[in-house]
């Protein structure tokens, strides 16, 4: 059996550790993949079964101390490994969550700190050491590195046996890493000094080697790994040390059956191959005007990692060299020149400015690295939209302490207008959260007084402070006194109140200050006609505490005040049953309301229903609300939903059972409140052969009205799917002469949804579809149907396109019979055809075209038909006309040949064309030549397109579309398309080829 790699086995206990034993259901974060949530799983049930490692898979769901204090991870990960290459099932799932978590990331701090603190669980005090160290300013790029989890988990065994320091560099972190991954591979390969510095110097050469080649970047054949590492068979050889240490992997085979090769992981592929690159030149040799006889990887994306780790490096000899590297790419000329007046370098002068600033991150001492980050600053808040996103980029990567400092300058500015010192301000909270200076500016900003005028502003300020306040005192204050200070008379005001409530929801999590605030506004008597203010105050208070007393005691208050209007009172009690678990208090009001004969039916309902959230295993709760279902006083509805919640609250509950069965035997019971009691009754008591046995007789009965039948259905689909004697009742329904076409359709669209692709419901939509009888709007909803069941079904989609071509019905539904071809049609030839016999037909109208048009764009890629017919429309003499209809259809050609087109010559060279268009419609700031380069932009799929594309333009404005290019193609050749003397291209040569030729 093949060896699995170590890199599998590190990767696999680090999902192990991704999840604390209390956070079973939340998995660690909204990062954590569900496939690897599985997989742990597995792999954990498979140790438990064949009792390996018995104290890991112990502690995820142990909590007791002695369980913790035996746990050795850095030996866990030596131990798997023995056990995955002893036992083939083992071997399997290690495998498979390395597959599945090869992109998986955790976040920073939340996800990489609980991490840290399980791994050290046994040792707190060293955990919250290295969190920390993580926090310390200057580490950013260490915390970057660390949401990988392997390389997470390698930092938790190196700060382990480290002197409890972290490096300010990601070139440092990977120097102990490898340090430390040799002590820990010690005790089963023991090297030397002069071993050591031989394979990593050998490592380094053939790293650099393997980047250079795209082929086999990382996936290394044998031959030319033993080029430089010798032969594996060879027990003294470089390769096989390699090979036992873990550094290299065998990871499958080529066609010759001979091993394939890759490093421990692809980062300190890069990392070595840095330590062997001892002149910058290799990276940058620019030779003006002869880019063809230059080195460029400084513009290669597969380099930028290893020339950042190589700026890193510690070695006082390459300061020097550092230096001058930075240099040439600040001073970076690419002989291409200036766009216009917002862009004051060429496209790959920026790129080479851009990576400088990502380089000053690792090599701080760079003399001048202010002047970097302004300029960066500039382009981030200047007018240069297109390099301002890749500004904005780089900004959250370069050295952050002096981004900092830059953007607090800037804040203090006076030249700042007051929407750039929002932006300003966000950025800076993003980047350093909770930033002080941030925070300031931003509440300076906002005014004490009616926000009626500077709403939309107010907004802004709200949203940033909601982002980078969290815990802040200032920004907390801030919307406090806002809340209490507002003299409210008018909207604005009522405005002002809501949006600093929200704000204070975001950021004031367990802050008493906040809290007093939000109950006071909840409190308010000033609020008495606009209560969506007050329900903001209460639903700001369900985010930001939990179980809080003063604040369960204020909602208890507004229950039971006379002076409170029938709204407040039921957002009060929907609050009691977010916040209020177990709370006696909250429980005995509720039940205080539900018993009440003063207070509507929905108040009393929502008192049940918050009853059903809080008052689990509560005997006074469970027996109010058995006295609901005893009462011949209460209505259907709030019964059921009694029933319900007691059902929540005491499972299993056969008062509850016996209520809900009566309510289903009722005859005097309604039909929506039979159908809720036999969905509550399929919740509580699942598989209830009475609650499934009264939906269906509701399904054949003739007294239900039309919208039931839907409600039922999806009732049933819900606690007993696939159930055939409810499939049986919908076809019968549909077979019946007595049903008006409503009740036909909801019952098929019904079928649809418990028996997907259901033949008998599709040709019953199909009829009504075609039916000559039918209403517009019934039309329309049978459209709407197929689109949901008729997935791929010739008649469904035929039907469809027949109601494209109609003339007589709404736009509405020919609408909605454009948006369910969407979803039913994608790939289908017969709909592709139909829709591009539709698009040139002579006979229909605009509209009918148009969505034709927008219906190609989604369910035709990539195939030729649809895209020959957009090109056709592209590249019609009459729609380039100055008309709105012809330039409205022109630019929906152009988005869907952007979706369907990718790497289609045909549809590069139309969209081309248009852009060299003197039509008096397609100037440069124009929606239509917008669209058309932003479609062009899409469909670029290789080098050999997008020199095509630029040798085509130079000289016209498309910047857009030349810095895409820019961003993908090797500099020499973007320098040659760009002085080419000759105009036409070979594609656009073959327009005339496909301009208004046959299609089908």
């Amino acid at each position: 059996m093949e060896s699995v790699t170590l890199t599998a086995v590190v990767t696999a206990i680090a999902s192990i550790l991704s999840t604390l034993p209390s956070e079973a259901v939340e998995k660690i974060g909204e990062n954590i993949d569900d496939s690897v949530w599985v997989l742990r799983g597995k792999l954990v049930e498979k140790l438990r079964q064949k009792n390996k490692l018995v104290s890991l898979t112990g502690s995820v769901e142990g909590n007791e101390p002695q369980q913790l204090q035996q746990l050795d991870y850095g030996q866990g990960v030596l131990e798997l490994k023995a056990a995955a290459d002893t036992d083939p099932e083992i071997a399997q799932v290690v495998v498979e969550i390395e597959a599945a978590a090869r992109t998986l990331d955790f976040s920073y701090p939340q996800q990489v700190e609980k991490f840290i603190h399980k791994w050290f669980a046994a040792i707190p005090k060293t955990g919250e050491q290295l969190c920390t160290a993580l926090k310390e300013p200057g580490k950013e790029r260490i915390q970057d590195l660390v949401k990988n989890p392997l390389l997470l988990t390698l930092l938790c065994l190196n700060w382990q046996s480290g002197d409890g320091k972290l490096p300010d560099t990601q070139a440092g972190l990977y120097q102990q890493l490898v340090d430390n991954f040799y002590k820990w591979r010690r005790a089963e390969f023991a090297t030397n000094d002069h071993q050591r510095q031989q394979l990593n110097v050998k490592l380094g050469e053939l790293a650099k080697a393997a980047i250079d080649k795209e082929t086999i970047r990382f996936r290394l054949q044998q031959d030319f790994v033993s080029d430089f590492l010798g032969d594996a068979d060879d027990e003294n050889s470089l390769l096989k040390l390699a090979l036992n240490l873990g550094w290299l992997n065998c990871v499958g085979i080529d066609t010759d059956r001979k091993p394939v090769y890759a490093f421990f992981h692809t980062s300190f592929q890069e990392y070595f191959a840095a330590k062997a690159i001892d002149d910058w030149h290799f990276f940058l040799n620019h030779i003006l005007y002869h880019p063809s006889l230059g080195t460029y990887r400084i513009f290669e994306p597969q380099w930028k990692q290893t020339i950042l780790l190589w700026l890193g490096r510690p070695e006082e000899n390459l300061k020097q060299q550092k230096q001058q590297f930075i240099n040439a790419l600040v001073n970076f000329k690419d002989g291409i020149g200036k766009w216009n007046k917002y862009y004051d370098k060429g496209f790959y002068e920026y790129r080479a400015y851009i990576l400088a600033a990502a380089g000053i991150a690792e090599f701080r001492s760079y003399s001048r690295a202010d002047r970097i980050v302004a300029q960066i600053v500039k382009w981030v808040f200047g007018e240069a939209d297109l390099i301002g996103e890749e500004a904005k980029l780089v900004l959250q990567h370069t050295d952050r302490t002096k981004v900092i400092a830059a953007l607090v300058q800037l804040l203090q500015s006076n030249r700042l207008n007051d929407y750039t010192r929002i932006q300003v301000a966000s950025s800076l909270g993003k980047i350093a959260p909770g930033n002080e200076n941030a925070i300031a500016a931003l509440v300076q900003l906002l005014p004490l007084n009616s926000l009626y005028t500077t709403y939309a502003r107010y907004t802004e300020i709200a949203k940033s402070l909601g982002e980078i306040g969290t815990g802040n005192e200032i920004a907390i204050s801030a919307l406090v006194q806002m809340l209490l200070s507002t003299n409210i008379s008018d909207i604005g005001d009522y405005e002002a109140c809501k949006l600093a409530a929200e704000s204070l929801g975001q950021i004031g999590t367990g802050n008493e200050i906040a809290i007093t605030a939000l109950l006071q506004l909840l409190q308010s008597p000033n609020l008495k006609w606009y209560n969506f203010t007050r329900w903001q105050a209460a639903e700001s208070l369900e985010k930001i505490v939990t179980a809080n007393e003063n604040v369960i005691v204020a909602l208890v208050q507004l229950l039971q005040s006379n002076g409170v209007d029938e709204n407040t009172r039921n957002w009060a009690a929907k609050s009691l049953g977010k916040i209020g678990t177990g709370n006696e208090n909250a429980i005995a009001a509720l039940v205080k309301l539900l018993q009440s004969t003063n207070v509507a039916d929905h108040t009393r309902r929502l008192a049940a229903e918050s009853l059903g959230k809080i008052g689990t295993g509560n005997k006074v709760a469970i027996a109010a609300l058995v006295q609901q279902l005893q009462s011949t006083d209460v209505d259907d509805y709030t019964c059921e939903l009694a029933a319900s919640s007691l059902g929540k609250i005491d499972p299993g509950n056969e008062i509850a059972i016996a209520a809900l069965v009566k309510l289903l035997q009722s005859t005097n019971v309604g039909d929506h409140a039979r159908r809720l009691a036999a969905e509550s009754l399929g919740e509580i008591d699942p598989g209830n052969e009475i609650a499934i046995a009264a939906l269906v007789q509701l399904l054949v009965s003739n007294d239900v009205k039309a919208w039931t039948y839907t409600e039922i259905a999806e009732s049933l689909r819900k606690i007993d799917p696939g159930n055939e004697n409810v499939i049986t009742a919908l076809v019968q329904l549909l077979q019946s002469n007595d049903l008006d076409d409503f009740t036909r359709r909801l019952a098929a669209y019904s079928l649809g949804k418990i028996d997907p692709g259901n033949e008998i419901a599709i040709a019953a939509l199909v009829q009504q579809v075609q039916s000559t009888d039918v209403d517009d709007y019934t039309c329309e909803l049978a459209a709407y149907s197929l689109g949901i069941i008729g997935t791929g079904n010739e008649n469904a989609i035929a039907a469809l396109v027949q109601l494209l071509q109609s003339t007589n019905l709404s736009q509405d539904t020919r609408g909605e019979a454009a948006e369910s071809l969407k979803k039913i049609g994608t790939g289908n030839e017969n709909a592709i055809v139909a829709l591009v016999q539709l698009l040139l037909s002579t006979n229909v109208d605009h509209f009918a075209r148009m969505l034709a048009v927008q219906s190609l764009g989604k369910i035709g890629t990539g195939n030729v038909i649809a895209i020959t017919a957009l090109v056709q429309v592209l590249l019609s003499t009459q729609l380039l006309l100055s008309t709105n209809v012809g330039e409205g259809l022109l630019r929906q050609a152009a988005e869907s040949l952007g979706e369907i087109g990718t790497g289609n010559e045909n549809a590069i060279a139309a969209l081309v064309q248009l852009l060299q268009s003197s039509n008096t419609n397609m100037d440069d700031y124009n929606y239509t030549r917008i669209q058309v380069a932003n479609s062009l932009i899409k469909i670029l799929q290789d080098n050999k397109h997008r020199f095509a594309v630029v040798k085509t333009l130079s000289g016209y404005n498309c910047y857009g579309v030349f810095w895409e290019c820019a961003q993908n193609m090797p500099y020499p050749d973007f320098y040659r398309a760009w002085h080419h003397s000759k105009f036409a291209t070979g594609v656009v040569q073959g327009l005339k080829e496909i301009f208004f030729t046959r299609i089908i």
